[in-house]
C-alpha cells in the first residue's frame, strides 16, 4: 500500500530548514556550560566542530546529521565560534564514518534520545487504538446527552405542536361536526364510517 504523505516537498523543506539568522541561531544553537564540556573532551578542530554541529541539528529540528549534510555557512560559523574552532576544519569532520556514527551515539545517550523501534510503534499504535476507542465511547454517550439549551428547545417544539394540534382541533370541531352529522344523516349509523375517515 503507498505511503500518505502528509507534507508536500516545500512544506518539509521548510520545516526541516536550518536557521540562518543571527536571532535563530543564538536561539537554537547555543551551548550551555555542560554542552561545551562534553565537547571539549573531543581532540582536534574537526571532531570538535563536527560533535557540536551534531548537537545542533539533533536539538534543532531534530535529526541526524547525514553523510551528505550541506549545511549553510552561517550554522558552521556560529558553533565554530562557541567552541573555538576553525570553521575550515568542518571540510575534514568526517572523513571516517565511524567518527561520526560513535559521535551520534554518544549524543543520543546525552540527550536521552532513543531510536524508533518496533516496540515503541506497537506502543503508539496500542495508545492510538485505545484513544479512538474512547473517543467513540464519548461521542457515543454524548449523543444521547442533551444540553439544557437542547432541553428546552425540545420542550419548545413539543408546546408548539400541541398549540398547532389545540388550535387544529379548534378549528376542526365544526367542519367535522358538520360532515358527521351529514355521514351519520347519510349512513344512518355513521359511527363506523366516521371512524373510518379519522
Amino acid at each position: 500500500m503507498p505511503r500518505r504523505l502528509i507534507l508536500s516537498a516545500t512544506e518539509r523543506d521548510t520545516l526541516l530548514a536550518l536557521p540562518e539568522s543571527q536571532d535563530d541561531l543564538i536561539r537554537y544553537y547555543t551551548f550551555n556550560d555542560s554542552d561545551l564540556s562534553l565537547i571539549r573532551q573531543r581532540r582536534g578542530d574537526a571532531n570538535r566542530l563536527g560533535f557540536a554541529v551534531q548537537l545542533c541539528l539533533l536539538r534543532y529540528p531534530g535529526y541526524a546529521l547525514g553523510t551528505d549534510s550541506e549545511l549553510p555557512e552561517p550554522v558552521i560559523l556560529w558553533v565554530a565560534k562557541q567552541v573555538q574552532a576553525e570553521p575550515a576544519s568542518w571540510a575534514k569532520y568526517g572523513e571516517r564514518d565511524v567518527t561520526r556514527r560513535e559521535h551520534a551515539q554518544e549524543l543520543r545517550t546525552y540527550l536521552q534520545l532513543a531510536p524508533f523501534g518496533l516496540s515503541d510503534f506497537r506502543a503508539l499504535d496500542l495508545a492510538r487504538e485505545r484513544q479512538a476507542h474512547e473517543a467513540g465511547a464519548r461521542t457515543r454517550a454524548t449523543a444521547h446527552e442533551r444540553t439544557p439549551q437542547q432541553e428546552r428547545q425540545k420542550a419548545a417544539r413539543e408546546a408548539e405542536r400541541g398549540r398547532e394540534a389545540w388550535t387544529l382541533g379548534q378549528g376542526m370541531k365544526k367542519p367535522v361536526a358538520g360532515c358527521y352529522g351529514r355521514l351519520t344523516r347519510w349512513k344512518g349509523g355513521g359511527d363506523v364510517v366516521y371512524m373510518a375517515l379519522l
